[in-house]
């Protein structure tokens, strides 16, 4: 298949000015000689385009959504003339049209990358449709919005929250497995993947939810396979971000009176132990399947929020300033940090010490077009004039995607050996 992009080479670390505080990075380990999280300088691409800076061993995929050429997209993105794309290593190797007869949406939050390949979930007036790789797979009544999906050997299973706000679904290949009144939790924002609150703990099916007692008291449960568990929250927490099943245990991260921050593990609470308050914080994990937090943290009375990254039993590592964040990530010794202007525009990207130079003003269309791991970060960014092209970022290459556009995610797959 033709390549449709073109290199790009730019020298991106400029100085300091994203400093992170209280705390020095040491650069990761590096994978197969590779080298740490940074600038090269000078690099070219080569003549394979991204295949040559892209690890031998790592597959990249992309996903975007492109429109005729010449439509304005910016103004008006339901055109019906659309097109759902996914690339692997530079290479078009799928491309489905957006359109209600077709089932497939434009929109970012409607679509994701899983193992390399694309699934898509669409809401018709009165059904549900999930796609994989075009091809429909499951297709049932009432239209959800999707919190999570998993692609299993024994079949594929989705959490959906009713659009009319009327509660949640489990489901397997459609048919309902778990039904509540409640809301998924935690809740959605801008660095949040919404699609992602359905996970696997050793083998087993799970997520978290919360409703209010006839008393009007917050209730929080964890649902493994289908089966509610209610917790019991520490006396000083009373605010939970996020709930996770980690290990065949349940953690809870919250805050409280008597807490800035902390994790409650099966009754045993670890505190932060810094700050003066804390908002927003979600549990996330690094590519070698470690926990850790992530969300803002107040040093005291007197200052604003600041994003902060916290792993029990260490000191939290704050980014200077207050701007909120549109991504925030920590794999081994390396940490991203990608700020938010007006309308998901990347107002300031930063990895580790470095502030990273962009082409030009662009926009982070979903959390999922953004990724850190093994020590290497990698952007889809989508410019907001039409003269430009949206462009992946690696580290010091960039790789033009020529089409009429936006990209809405990334993923690295490590080949097997």
């Amino acid at each position: 298949m033709r390549k449709i992009y073109h290199t790009l080479t730019i020298i991106l670390l400029v100085a300091v000015s994203c400093s992170l505080q209280d705390m020095d990075l040491i650069p990761g380990p590096r994978r197969n000689g590779a080298e740490d999280a940074g600038a090269r300088g000078n690099g070219t691409g080569g003549g394979e385009g991204q295949e040559s800076i892209v690890p031998k061993d790592t597959i990249l995929y992309v996903s975007a959504v492109a429109f005729p050429k010449g439509y304005n997209w910016q103004r008006d993105s339901a055109c019906g003339g659309g097109s759902l794309q996914l690339y692997r290593n530079g290479k078009l190797v799928l491309e489905e049209t957006v359109s209600y007869g077709n089932c497939v949406s434009e929109a970012a939050d409607m679509h994701r990358i899983i193992d390399g390949h694309l699934v898509s979930d669409y809401s018709t007036d009165s059904e549900t449709v999930i796609k994989v790789d075009g091809k429909e797979k499951v297709r049932y009544a009432g239209r959800e919005m999707i919190a999570g999906i998993l692609i299993r050997e024994d079949g594929i299973w989705t959490l959906g929250e009713m659009r009319d706000l009327s509660g949640l679904k489990l489901r397997k290949n459609g048919e309902e497995v778990f039904t509540s009144f409640c809301r998924v939790v935690p809740d959605v924002n801008p660095t949040t993947v919404a699609d992602a609150r359905l996970y696997e703990d050793e083998g087993d099916i799970c997520f978290a939810m919360t409703g209010i007692s006839g008393g009007g008291k917050g209730l929080y449960y964890i649902v493994v396979n289908g089966d509610q568990k209610l917790l019991e929250l520490p006396s000083a927490m009373n605010k939970v971000y996020d709930i996770r099943r980690i290990g065949g245990e349940t953690s809870i991260l919250g805050s409280g009176p008597g807490m800035v921050l902390g994790i409650s593990t099966e009754g045993n609470t670890v505190s932060c132990g810094f700050g003066y308050a804390s908002r927003d914080f979600r549990f996330a994990f690094d590519s070698s399947g470690k926990m850790y937090t992530y969300g803002y943290l107040r040093r005291n009375s007197t200052v604003g929020f600041n994003p902060a990254v916290w792993e029990p039993g260490s000191s939290p590592v704050l980014a200077s300033g207050e701007i909120q964040l549109l991504y925030m990530a920590k794999d081994g010794g390396n940490t991203a940090v990608i700020r938010a202007g007006e309308g998901r525009a990347v107002k300031e990207a930063c990895l580790n010490l470095y502030q990273l130079e962009l082409p030009f003003g662009c926009r982070l269309m979903s959390p999922r077009a953004a990724e850190l791991t093994g020590g290497r970060l990698v952007m889809g960014l989508t410019p907001y004039g039409l003269s430009e092209k949206p462009v992946v970022w690696t580290r010091d290459s960039l790789f033009r995607y020529d089409i009429n556009g936006y990209l809405t995610g990334v993923q690295t797959i490590i080949k097997e050996k």
